[in-house]
């Protein structure tokens, strides 16, 4: 058995007592470790016959039945166990909660008087050494006097202490440093979640990363994050959970046990930035002894918790320095999806307010009910069919909105006039882009639906209007949505005709590819599934049935 790692003790905390052995070998003398009910290690770095000697079970025994070894002593003088053997204790280290066993460091230094003595034969036999080899190994380590015995120990006794003081140094540094670098790895970790919070990263993918993040930093098996299903979260969120670091079987076997354990936490009264440690209360592999629960709160009300468990390394026990981190994260979290919420309740809003004011444009014609609607669904469906994001084909979607609101400066005798328009309201009609534009230029969240309002009347000939732009000078938005409003104007009933079917409006938009159309657009367009632009049509015919309904039976 190797004396320093007998009975737990780290190989950190006892390198320094394998220096002093190996330096206590040079010397000659061999050295223990030796615990009261624990016995003897075998002698360290001592080799040759020398150390089978001091190995042998009639020597081992002598130590034991000695005053040295039952005390432990390291202020005692040497004893001699035997003549020309003396024994001394070389350093008793203090007692720890970690380490509860007081190990201590015996050394043996021997004089000539041990080479004739009854003794030596005994051990030699015993071991069944050859006496005379033995006798001129051993005799290459004894001391002349007993005033040197005396040395010797002192000698041991200083550099125990030395070598102690210089490792307890050495640990103090080595812990400073951990210390240093866990809370430069922690101010790291928060200021990059800090610095998220204010950036439009979806809650989702926020909270990936910053789950990422935390597992990277902090030494757990497995962290996650779990959510009620409330109205104060996200969307993204509404009762979602994410778990890292475990694999799926793993995964299924936790999240129930999890989601059971964050909902009876967050069911406790307790204050928001508060932490719970449950000892065992989840039996797997992958859970650890510990769990931590820190809830995640929005204006107060509990919203989720981040939870983590299966810490590893030289403390498998939780911290509060690993408690503080995660709730310093959770705050954080609950801070990103309170911003969130608030963000995605001002876009609905902003979104309501445009449909609305779009609603009331298209309520000026019962026969285009929904146009802008259906302007925005084709619009965004041929977005993504060229390869668009879905962030920009959301953008296009809200320009197909917003496309017709400059209809509102249209006067309604011309906009609703049911037979063929003069060249002075046609000019009324061909002002509705420019219009549309003034009004909603100076709204910052419309800027990229600029162009497509401004440009949508625009052909790839050059003979649209307002500014007769030709190909790609037409800006991209703006081609697209004049195939969707083009598409919907043919498909649409009118006071002075009806729709045209699916298969002549399809037909006449191949026919005006490269001369009404953008060339390339214009194919995919016909491609797309229109089953749902078909369901928005019938929906607003029915509604328009409705609402007509009761003058209609009147008439």
């Amino acid at each position: 058995m190797n004396v320093f790692t007998v009975r737990g003790v780290s190989h950190a905390r006892a390198a320094w007592r394998d220096e002093l052995a190996h330096r206590a070998a040079a010397l000659g003398f061999p050295m223990w470790q030796a615990a009261p009910g624990a016995g003897l290690s075998p002698p360290v770095a001592i080799q040759g016959l020398s150390r089978l000697w001091f190995s042998a079970s009639a020597f081992t025994r002598a130590i034991e039945r000695s005053a040295t070894f039952k005390t432990l002593d390291p202020t005692l003088p040497p004893e001699e166990i035997f003549p020309g053997a003396f024994l001394l204790c070389v350093h008793t280290p203090r007692e720890e909660a970690s380490d509860p066993v007081r190990y201590a460091l015996i050394a043996c230094v021997l004089t000539p008087e041990v080479l004739d003595s009854e003794q030596f034969m005994q051990i030699c036999q015993s071991a069944q050494l050859d006496a005379p080899s033995t006798r001129a190994a051993l005799s290459q380590i004894v001391l002349p006097t007993r005033t040197r015995v005396e040395r010797a120990a002192m000698t041991c006794r200083w550099m125990a202490s030395d070598l102690a003081f210089a490792a307890s140094r050495d640990a103090v540094a080595s812990s400073f440093t951990n210390e240093l670098s866990s809370s430069y790895e922690t101010i790291d970790l928060l200021y990059t979640l800090g610095r998220s919070i204010g950036a439009a990263t979806p809650p989702d993918e926020f909270l990936t990363s910053a789950l990422r993040e935390i597992h990277a930093t902090l030494p757990v098996g497995w962290i996650g994050a779990l959510f009620l299903d409330v109205e104060c979260l996200p969307v993204e969120l509404r009762g979602r959970d994410w778990l890292w670091g475990i694999d799926s079987k793993a995964r299924d076997e936790l999240q129930p046990r999890l989601r059971a354990l964050v909902e009876q936490q967050l069911a406790a009264n307790v204050p928001p930035t508060s932490h719970t440690i449950c000892d065992g209360t989840l039996v797997s592999p992958h859970a650890g002894s510990q769990v931590i629960v820190q809830r995640i709160a929005i204006a107060g009300r509990p919203a989720g918790a981040i939870v983590a468990g299966a810490k590893y390394g030289d403390d498998p026990q939780v911290s509060s320095f690993d408690t503080q981190l995660i709730q310093s994260a959770a705050i954080l979290c609950g801070q990103h999806a309170d911003n969130a919420s608030l963000y995605d309740m001002q876009r609905r809003s902003f979104l309501g307010t445009l449909a609305a004011l779009t609603s009331a444009i298209d309520a000026k014609d019962p026969y285009t009910r929904g146009h802008s609607e259906r302007v925005a669904h084709l619009a965004q469906r041929l977005s993504l069919a060229l390869g668009d994001s879905l962030d920009a084909a959301e953008g296009i979607r809200i320009a197909g909105v917003v496309h017709d609101v400059g209809k509102i400066g249209v006067p309604e005798r011309v906009l609703l006039k049911a037979g063929r328009l003069t060249d002075e309201e046609f000019e009324h009609i061909k002002r509705h882009p420019e219009i549309g534009h003034t009004i909603l230029r100076d709204i910052p969240s419309l800027q990229h639906a600029l162009p497509g309002v401004l440009h949508h009347h625009e052909r790839w000939d050059g003979r649209g209007y307002p500014h007769k732009l030709a190909g790609e000078a037409i800006p991209r938005v703006a081609r697209i949505l004049a195939l969707a409003d083009t598409f919907d104007a043919m498909s649409s009933n009118r006071a002075y005709r009806a729709g045209l079917s699916r298969d002549k409006v399809l037909e006449e938009i191949k026919r005006c590819a490269g001369s009404q159309f953008d060339p390339e657009m214009a194919p995919v367009f016909v491609t797309l599934d229109f089953t749902e632009y078909d369901e928005m049509v019938a929906r607003a015919a029915a509604q328009s049935a409705y609402d007509a309904g009761p003058e209609a039976h009147a008439a």
